[in-house]
């Protein structure tokens, strides 16, 4: 499994896997938080059970009230299951209504609405990421080799911003629109 795990790590260098690979990640965090605050109420709604003692297997245990919860919620439990009396089929009632109606829907939203977010910052964040395990990469190379690349880089040598600027030499870039250096209150103070 970490072999696997590894191996998305290099998917990551190319700009639209690691877009999906983030997209990905940021969609199934959303999906856990939202099961676990369905979990949470499926719980509380096995516990409620298992408290007052309702027929249809709600009485054996809190394991199995809270297995009963969920058959009935997605709607593939025993016919005992839903013979329950007076609070408890309220109770049923509710849960089915909260997680299979409600909970659901939001999840769905939300699903959505954190798509059209990551369609706005994936590019940019995934560039980023890359970056960043391409900095970790190259700790795995040797000075010399390091060296090597630097040299090749061609750091000493300005960099023109526009064809009328030579640029600073270090490969240091500050970048100014030229029609803010056009205009006439503009000072050069660099």
């Amino acid at each position: 499994l970490m072999v696997w795990v590894q191996f998305m790590q290099v998917l990551v260098l190319s700009n639209h896997l690691a877009a999906l690979i983030y997209s990905v990640c940021r969609m199934l965090s959303e999906v856990v938080l939202n099961f676990t605050v369905v979990g949470v109420i499926v719980l509380g709604f096995g516990t409620c059970l298992n408290i007052l003692q309702q027929p249809g297997g709600y009485d054996e245990g809190l394991d199995t009230s809270v297995t009963n919860v969920v058959r009935v919620v997605i709607g593939v439990a025993r016919e005992e299951a839903y013979d329950l009396e007076g609070f408890g089929l309220v109770c049923i009632c509710l849960a089915v209504i909260l997680i299979g109606a409600c909970l659901i829907n939001v999840l769905v939203a939300q699903l959505v609405s954190s798509y059209s977010r990551l369609a706005d910052s994936t590019e940019g964040v995934a560039k980023m990421n890359r970056a960043y395990i391409c900095v970790e990469m190259e700790s795995f190379l040797s000075l010399p080799y390091r060296i090597k690349c630097f040299n090749e880089c061609n750091f000493d040598q300005p960099l023109e911003f526009d064809a009328s600027d030579a640029g600073p030499s270090g490969g240091i870039q500050i970048l100014c629109a030229s029609s803010i250096r056009m205009h006439p209150k503009y000072v050069p103070d660099r």
